[in-house]
């Protein structure tokens, strides 16, 4: 936990007897997350056994602290909370990309059973087109393809890894992509949650119907 109590990051290991070990990375709750900044923080212990969690260890309290490098001592604080919040965006892009699929595999699956279905060939194909092509738009936008670029997903890996490891400050490159990439987005969700909440549940009531 850092010294507000918000957890930092969860670690796990299968129960043993005799003595063991675990080493923290200082990453934000996973390995790939950003390094938190130095500071106070507390570790904890629970046993979970079938699920039920018990305390071994209350919080114990310990000091995070930065040793400074040949290029000086960057600003860590603003640095993780530049990271966690490109994170944050990084894991709305990732959840996007699952919805894009699910909505091109759904379309496809209609125009399937349409094949085989003894109906006119006609039936709904122009709904279906209208609606594939604005999943390609927002696709486009967000995730790439169709010969885009600058997507938001391509200027988030900018943003997220051009200093990842590096002890140097956030550039104003990276903060303009980010941006870039939030505004976009910003832009594009509503129309991809539309697509995926209203306007192709609509079509397989009426494409069921039929």
């Amino acid at each position: 936990y850092d010294a507000d109590g918000n957890i930092m990051r969860k670690l796990t290991s299968s129960l043993k007897s005799g003595y063991s070990s675990m080493s923290w990375d200082l990453a934000y709750l996973s390995s790939r997350g950003p390094k938190v900044p130095p500071g106070e923080y507390k570790v904890a212990i629970d046993k979970n056994i079938g699920g039920e969690f018990s305390r071994l260890l209350e919080p114990q309290a310990f000091k995070v602290i930065s040793i400074p490098n040949a290029l000086g001592t960057p600003n860590n604080l603003a640095n993780f909370n530049f990271f966690r919040e490109a994170n944050t965006l990084n894991d709305k892009v990732n959840a996007a990309r699952g919805k894009i699929t699910e909505l091109n595999t759904r379309i496809n699956n209609m125009k399937t059973i349409l094949g085989n279905t003894p109906v006119e060939a006609n039936l709904l194909v122009k709904k279906m087109d209208e609606i594939q092509k604005e999943i390609d738009a927002v696709a486009k936008t967000i995730i790439g393809g169709f010969g885009a670029k600058n997507t938001v997903s391509s200027r988030l890996r900018y943003a997220l890894y051009t200093t990842f490891s590096a002890q140097v400050d956030i550039t104003g490159a990276q903060k303009q992509q980010f941006n870039l990439a939030k505004e976009a987005f910003t832009n594009a969700e509503p129309e991809l949650r539309t697509l995926f909440d209203v306007k192709l549940p609509a079509l397989e009531k009426e494409f069921e119907a039929a």
